[in-house]
């Protein structure tokens, strides 16, 4: 482009067509983005209602959870074995 400037061919452009094109570029980009973060999100919904990805579980769900009951309840007799461990070495 400098060469073009140099030999006359090209003028060189104004601040506002800088301007301009700069802020084309970035709502290019922007709305690229977005396109992307939709079609992710449809994707998922569509995954879900395929079945070919388990649905979000509700919060009654979270609260049954097994596998974080017995989290829970493993913690607690580490605690309590814990305690015993050291009321044994005392």
């Amino acid at each position: 482009m400098r060469k073009n400037l140099q030999k006359g061919r090209q003028m060189e452009q104004s601040q506002q067509v800088k301007e301009a094109k700069a802020a084309e570029f970035l709502q290019k980009r922007f709305r690229g983005i977005l396109a992307r973060r939709t079609v992710e999100e449809m994707r998922e919904e569509e995954m879900i209602f395929l079945g070919m990805k388990p649905r979000p579980k509700t919060a009654a769900e979270e609260a049954a959870d097994p596998v974080k009951a017995r989290e829970a309840t493993k913690d607690r007799s580490k605690m309590v074995q814990r305690a015993n461990q050291n009321d044994y070495e005392k």
